[in-house]
């Protein structure tokens, strides 16, 4: 099997796997600074990334900043895009951020989670 398959293959796991922990990052932030965060979507299929509230923590906010185009990808129609949050810290301590890709109105497993581990000083 050729390396671009493999490649394929595993693209076609990612995108039909019912629920994939991705790996997560550890971030450091001061009380009123922020980053940002960039994760891969395809919104075009109903799928968005979205702040899991009730397993994040308080110690940073996270808002959703919007898609921007992928550079090899612009102008594509269905193409993935980035989706961009931004990260704050609110208080001292540490905590994590859980950002899950799902569909609003399905009541499943998400297809994707990313957990941010985060220190606030």
């Amino acid at each position: 099997m050729k390396a671009g398959h493999i490649v394929g293959i595993a693209s076609i796991f990612l995108l039909l796997a019912p629920s994939i922990a991705m790996g997560g990052e550890s971030i450091s932030l001061a009380v009123g600074t922020s980053k940002v965060v960039t994760l891969e979507a395809n919104p075009s299929t109903g799928y968005a990334w979205r702040v899991d509230e009730a397993q994040s923590g308080d110690c940073a906010v996270a808002e959703f900043a919007g898609y921007r185009d992928k550079p090899d990808a612009a102008g594509k129609i269905g193409a993935p895009r980035l989706a961009d949050f931004s990260i704050a810290g609110a208080k001292p301590g540490e905590c994590a951020i859980v950002l899950v890709y799902d569909r609003s109105w399905e009541s499943k497993p998400p297809a994707r989670t990313h957990t941010i581990a985060i220190t606030v000083e």
